[in-house]
């Protein structure tokens, strides 16, 4: 059967005031933050544009629906299963951030915020008490457009912005917890998704691991990379698969017994051999 590349998954990461910090019942902080910038060249090299963004930005589903109703809501990092259903899909189980706002300002996008009413938003309510700045990444559904050597994503319908570490836009991170009267201030790789019927474009952005899934090649870091063997000497591991992140300069394996995640760094030479 033959198939062709239809796309991409795309899954894009002071004012001094002495006014009172607003909070809900909860305690949770409310915080304002830039969500992407547009008219620039991301980390992963591609460039939104307002006219692309501005229809699903402003639309009823998220302005009239998800904002009003609670449920923008943002995951701690975003999906590592790379299909389609469940990209598409905002898990509330993950879901550690809510957005009360949405809006874009210039070529930027805001969003006011804050912890979701569970564990994972205890964490995120605590980072942002302990005056870090948690950072965003789209995640989209959209097409990408080559021109004049730019790559420009279109057709954009927003799932969400989820926590990560490291965003794809540089600007992407909290500015402040929102007072009474003003704000208090201070990847990736590509997935190419197969497909045989032609069906709609997909584009995500952000750090998504690349899976390992060559036996030869997952047998060549386990011969050469001594961090590896001493993972493997030391933790009960799945090694014949795992995830490559960091751009390909750490190895993510999980846990037989636990299920959680051990993360191995590679290696320069490891890297270089491996990539060629």
């Amino acid at each position: 059967m033959d198939y062709k590349s239809i796309g991409h998954i795309i899954l894009e990461s002071e004012i001094k005031s002495e006014a009172n910090i607003i909070g809900d019942s909860n305690g949770r902080l409310l915080a304002e933050g830039i969500m992407q910038d547009l008219d620039v060249k991301n980390r992963n090299g591609r460039i939104y544009v307002p006219k692309d963004i501005d229809p699903d930005l402003n639309s009823d589903r998220i302005q009239k629906e998800l904002i009003p109703t609670g449920n923008m809501r943002g995951e701690a990092n975003h999906p590592l299963d790379k299909s389609v259903a469940r990209q598409q899909v905002v898990d509330l189980l993950r879901a550690g951030v809510v957005y009360t706002k949405l809006w874009r300002d210039g070529n930027i996008i805001r969003g006011h915020f804050k912890g979701a009413n569970n564990e994972i938003g205890d964490y995120f309510n605590k980072d942002l008490a302990s005056g870090y700045k948690p950072s965003f990444s789209l995640r989209a559904l959209g097409s990408i457009d080559n021109k004049d050597g730019n790559c420009y994503v279109r057709n954009i319908r927003i799932i969400t912005y989820d926590w990560v570490i490291l965003p794809s836009h540089q600007k992407a991170y909290t500015t402040g917890i929102i007072t009474d009267d003003k704000v208090k201030t201070e990847s990736t790789l590509p997935l190419n998704l197969l497909t045989s019927d032609g069906s709609t474009n997909v584009v995500t952005e952000s750090l998504i691991p690349l899976a390992i899934e060559n036996e030869a090649a997952m047998g060549f870091i386990k011969e050469e990379s001594a961090n590896f063997k001493a993972i493997l000497e030391n933790f009960d591991v799945q090694a014949k698969s795992g995830m490559l992140i960091d751009n390909g300069k750490r190895v993510m394996l999980t846990e037989n017994n636990t299920g959680n995640s051990v993360v191995v760094s590679l290696e320069d030479y490891i890297v270089r051999q491996f990539m060629n």
